[in-house]
């Protein structure tokens, strides 16, 4: 029995150590990355003229590339800041497929939750759930998403 007090109290040491190290030391500060504000800024210039007067035709495959890059990065660990994981779901929703939205959405919350102060995270968040649910035939949740018919 006094081997287990013995190892419960070595343990206890040592989560007490780590305890007052992480409260003294303050994490390192992360860096947006530029790259996905790159991508983010190419984004949102293609949809820029209004969606009236995009030409989808071009749009479509420059919006697959960034998606394509923007999982890359996703990979190596490259989004880290609540600002990538914003600008990452924000490339994101502009989607195919409802994976594209639900991983927009997962990225969206992760951004709201590490900044809850940031508006426009939250909102990404919603709109990134109401594509979802109509990209899965269902009724959204907070009227985010607009569709134009042939007459406007």
């Amino acid at each position: 029995m006094s081997r287990h007090l013995a190892a419960l109290a070595l343990v206890l040491g040592l989560l007490a150590a780590a305890a007052t190290a992480m409260a003294t030391t303050p994490p390192p500060v992360k860096a947006h990355s530029a790259h996905i504000e790159r991508l983010v800024a190419a984004d949102q210039a293609d949809r820029a003229p209004g969606s009236m007067r995009i030409d989808w035709a071009a749009v479509r495959p420059r919006d697959s590339e960034r998606r394509a890059e923007v999982l890359r990065l996703l990979r190596a660990g490259e989004v880290r800041t609540a600002r990538d994981h914003h600008s990452a779901a924000l490339v994101l929703q502009h989607g195919d497929t409802s994976e594209d939205y639900r991983l927009a959405h997962a990225l969206a919350t992760v951004a709201a939750t590490l900044d809850p102060a940031n508006d426009r995270a939250r909102w990404l968040q919603a709109a990134t759930w109401d594509r979802l649910m109509l990209a899965l035939g269902r009724k959204q949740w907070y009227g985010t998403q607009f569709r134009q018919g042939k007459d406007g």
